[in-house]
């Protein structure tokens, strides 16, 4: 059991949002009950994952402390991930309330979007009448992950609703979000094959291409790529940085108080480590070389220690 530290860590409500931009689920389940008029009721929720080590579930607590510990953690040892869930129609308004301040700016907005819609109605009741019912299981027809095969055979006349348009308002783009993004769907990275050198990466599937395009902007470097398609999905994107200016620039911003949070900012330090031996040209000397890739080996998935 990992206990709650005793530091002042406090998580900026951007980078929260930055972190849900890249690992967040907004989701409602509907349920039969045969003791409501309906026979179904729902239950929606948020949650977040990361995987299982100290370092995460630090940053788990931390999301709860922002949340005033209306969530709970659960641990998942066969997929080896942490999920921070948060249940209930009176929380998931605080949960909305959070993103209407500081909002999504990945396509995952659009989701977002329905899942108010979902709780417009039931804050209206609307979901205790056959029409609001039917009107909530269009809803999460529209999701990645449709209905169940129960859900399709008990409402063999639903439909999805029209998505609603992905409108992120970008300017909201600062290095807090960022932040938090990177610590999900950011990586740092060396290629120690044929001659050195290092990268980072920020990845998102291509209908939040705008996105990727403002956050090249707004850094002033990086180019974009394709990196791979997916079968059930579309293609994915990154932001490659990999001019060594570029990539100090961005470890300066990243550090103090916009920093990364979990196992992701153990591996950033890892990383700026590296860096400055690159900077100094320490590589070029053999022990030097043989330093970094020391570094690199106990980096991401490899990664066992976290102090």
């Amino acid at each position: 059991m990992y206990r709650r530290s005793s530091n002042n860590k406090k998580l900026n409500p951007w980078y929260i949002t930055g972190y849900s931009d890249g690992d967040s689920s907004f989701w409602f389940s509907i349920i039969p009950n045969n003791k409501l008029k309906v026979n179904f009721e729902i239950r929606p929720g948020y949650s977040i994952i990361a995987a299982i080590n100290p370092a995460n579930y630090e940053l788990m607590l931390l999301l709860d402390e922002y949340f005033c510990g209306i969530g709970s953690i659960l641990t998942d040892n066969k997929t080896k991930m942490y999920e921070y869930r948060i249940q209930g129609f009176k929380n998931c308004l605080i949960v909305k309330n959070h993103f209407l301040s500081y909002p999504l700016m990945t396509y995952r907005l659009v989701y977002f979007t329905m899942w108010c819609d979902m709780l417009d109605l039931i804050k209206n009741k609307s979901h205790i009448t056959i029409e609001g019912l039917n009107k909530l299981v269009n809803i999460k027809a529209s999701f990645p992950r449709g209905l169940t095969n129960n859900l399709k055979e008990n409402f063999p006349q639903a439909h999805p609703v029209n998505l609603p348009d992905y409108e992120p308002v970008l300017s909201n783009l600062n290095y807090y979000w960022l932040s938090g993004f990177i610590n999900t769907d950011g990586s740092f990275f060396f290629s120690l094959t044929l001659g050195v050198t290092a990268k980072i990466s920020i990845g998102q599937h291509t209908k939040s291409l705008v996105l990727l395009e403002t956050i090249t902007q707004f850094l002033g470097f990086g180019s974009i790529s394709k990196i791979k398609t997916l079968e059930s999905h579309s293609e994915v994107r990154e932001i490659i940085i990999s001019r060594l200016s570029s990539i100090i620039a961005l470890t300066e911003k990243l550090s103090g108080e916009h920093r990364l949070y979990g196992a992701k900012y153990w591996d950033f330090l890892d990383f700026c480590r590296g860096i400055e031996i690159i900077k100094s040209k320490k590589h070029l000397t053999e022990t030097g070389l043989s330093d970094l890739k020391k570094i690199y080996s106990g980096m991401n998935q490899r990664r066992k220690e976290f102090k």
